[in-house]
């Protein structure tokens, strides 16, 4: 995925986006809802808004620890300034208007550059 059209993504679609890049087992659409299966935990979670699922919920919620500790391993960089978040992994460098918009979009251009290299 191009950095231009992540840079664009936010709410159920930059959630959806994330999960693609992961390769999770998937089933729904980028505009939401959408479920996942955690085959470790053995649970389905779903997300969208209200009016798309019973239970609103958001990916960044419920999953927030994996993307941190992914960064980590990355040696991920995160700054603020002037209220905007900048995440930068190796070459890449994304922004957003929060730690988890900025690093989940940093997160989905390196999986996704990664996966267009092994081609």
């Amino acid at each position: 995925m191009k950095t231009d059209k992540v840079q664009q993504l936010s709410g159920v679609e930059l959630d959806f986006a994330y999960a693609k890049a992961h390769d999770c087992h998937m089933i729904g659409s980028p505009k939401g809802p959408f479920a996942i299966y955690a085959e470790r935990a053995r649970t389905l979670w779903c997300f969208g808004q209200d009016s798309q699922i019973q239970k609103d919920s958001s990916f960044c919620d419920n999953l927030i620890a994996s993307p941190l500790h992914e960064a980590m391993k990355y040696g991920a960089s995160i700054s603020v300034k002037n209220g905007i978040v900048q995440c930068e992994i190796d070459d890449l460098t994304t922004t957003g208007d929060s730690i988890a918009q900025a690093l989940l979009r940093c997160l989905i251009l390196r999986h996704t550059s990664r996966k267009i290299a092994r081609k």
